[in-house]
Order: C-alpha cells, then structure tokens, then sequence
C-alpha cells in the first residue's frame, strides 16, 4: 500500500511541473504611427435632408480607400466612419434658406483610439480624386474642381440646401445638394499612434 501511495505521489510530482511551465502567450502589441494630414477618402451613406435631419443624428461615411501605413493596413476597404449633425435651419417658403450643418471630429481606430479630424472638402462626383495626404500648399486652395465648398476646420457648414416647404421641393429647386454616394475628404489633425497584432 504505501509503496502505491508513493508511486501516485511520484508521478504527480512529474506531472504538475511539467503542465505548470505552459503558458499561453499572446504576441506583443505593435504600433504604427499615423501622421498629421493623412487623408481618408470617404463616401456619404445618406444625403442630408434639413426637412428631416435633427441636430445629434449620426453622419454615417463609408471608406473608400485603406489607410495603409508601410505594409500595415490600419483601417480596411468598406470600413464605417461618422460624423455628426451640429445644426438644422428648416426650408422657408419656395424651397430657400434650408440648411444642415455637420462634422467629422474624430476617427476611431481598431485598437478603440481616436485622433482628431476634420473634413478638408466633399464632392457630389464619386469618382474624383482624393489625396492621400494634405499639404500646406493645400490651404485655401479653391481650384480643385472637386472642393465645390471647402469647409471650416471647427465646425463645417457641410451642405447648404434650397429645399423647402413641408415635404419636397422639385429637383430644379435644389442647391448644393450632397447625395448619398458624395465623396469627403477626411484629415488626420495630429499625429497618432495606432496598436496592432
């Protein structure tokens, strides 16, 4: 009996150091800096109707073109950005005056950060060329076809509409209307490092 006992007691001795000794380990975090003035090229998922849009209600923007790093994709094609209404001025008579106001201020990354942005221009033409970076030279340049309204930095007068009334006004009444499908160029504001496995 006791020399079974101490034969149990062996082999446990063996095992429990052996299974105690393995670990799983999860590879290290790496980063990847994002710079100042990237620019993201996204598409409006929605027009912005100031009959119906409410100051708070979700500007939802589709990614047109990864955000690749060296040979790290940090955001993918397809991905979901937002901004958001800041302020709605309802259409008077005869189709005028109405006007919704929106931002981008921050995009997230897949590591839940976020960095600071602003939407440099936006364009109703979904095929129009978009920069991957902005430059000083950029500033106040009003001769890039695409920037039929170039937008504040702060809070950004998105789309100024001509439509009025209570329901619709006809097509002939609208004024830099944004549809859904327009193209926004977002810029990172600063520098921001990004986590990745």
């Amino acid at each position: 009996m006791f020399r079974k006992i101490s034969a149990l007691i062996a082999i446990t001795l063996i095992v429990i150091p052996a299974g105690a000794g393995q670990q799983q380990t999860s590879p290290a975090p790496q980063t990847v800096l994002i710079r100042k003035n990237m620019v993201l090229k996204l598409s409006l998922m929605k027009s912005l109707d100031p009959v119906t849009a409410h100051v708070g209600d979700d500007v939802p923007l589709l990614l047109m073109r990864p955000l690749v790093v060296g040979s790290v994709t940090v955001l993918h094609l397809g991905e979901v950005m937002h901004g958001q209404i800041t302020k709605v001025k309802r259409p008077g008579r005869n189709c005028r005056s109405g006007q919704v106001q929106w931002k981008v201020s921050r995009i997230t990354f897949p590591d839940s950060t976020t960095a600071r942005a602003t939407i440099w221009f936006f364009s109703p033409h979904p095929d129009i060329y978009v920069p991957e970076t902005f430059t000083e030279k950029d500033k106040g340049n009003l001769d890039n076809p695409a920037a039929w309204i170039m937008l504040s930095p702060v809070i950004i007068a998105a789309a100024i509409f001509s439509i009025g009334g209570k329901n619709m006004c006809s097509s002939d009444d609208i004024r830099n209307h944004p549809p859904s499908s327009s193209i926004v160029a977002v810029r990172i504001s600063e520098d921001h490092r990004v986590r990745y496995y």
